[in-house]
């Protein structure tokens, strides 16, 4: 009983203070727009219909490049346009006196050029250390899952 209590009581978080304890995680919904990255208003309506007095979002994961894009329909929060759309997000968000934070996200080696529309960057790396840890995986651009060969195999036959 005591913790359903403290659940429900404010709690200050630097300059900060929530009316509950309750936090919405980040939780990938794939709504941008495409190929723009540009919060679409479906995203605004999600974002809206959480917000809660005192309350505190999370975003989901938003690309901070082209390169970092992970999925299609993710967010991006690298250009103009996108900040635009994320404002009218957070103007929401705050208009019901809740706050939201942005997960900043770069997908690294699961990007795709089916996504980014570009080559994954690469940073150079003992090819022993990379032969432990990287190996081919399976990534889901929007119409199906596909095969990611391993993006590090190009700089070890290099």
């Amino acid at each position: 009983m005591h913790t359903q209590k403290k659940l429900f009581t404010p709690i200050q978080i630097g300059p900060i203070t929530l009316k509950h304890r309750v936090v919405m995680p980040p939780m990938s919904r794939l709504r941008a727009q495409w190929p723009s990255g540009i919060p679409s208003d479906l995203q605004l309506e999600y974002y809206r219909q959480r917000a809660s007095e005192g309350g505190l979002i999370f975003t989901e994961a938003t690309a901070i490049s082209t390169s970092g894009r992970g999925y299609k329909g993710a967010p991006g929060l690298y250009s103009d346009e996108q900040v635009t759309g994320w404002k009218r997000i957070t103007d929401a968000v705050h208009a019901k006196g809740g706050y939201i934070f942005t997960q900043l996200w770069h997908a690294g080696r699961t990007t795709h050029i089916a996504v980014t529309g570009e080559e994954p960057p690469f940073l150079a790396a003992p090819a022993d250390f990379m032969a432990s840890v990287t190996r081919p995986s399976r990534i889901f651009p929007g119409d199906g899952f596909i095969s990611n060969p391993d993006p590090t195999a190009r700089a070890r036959a290099a």
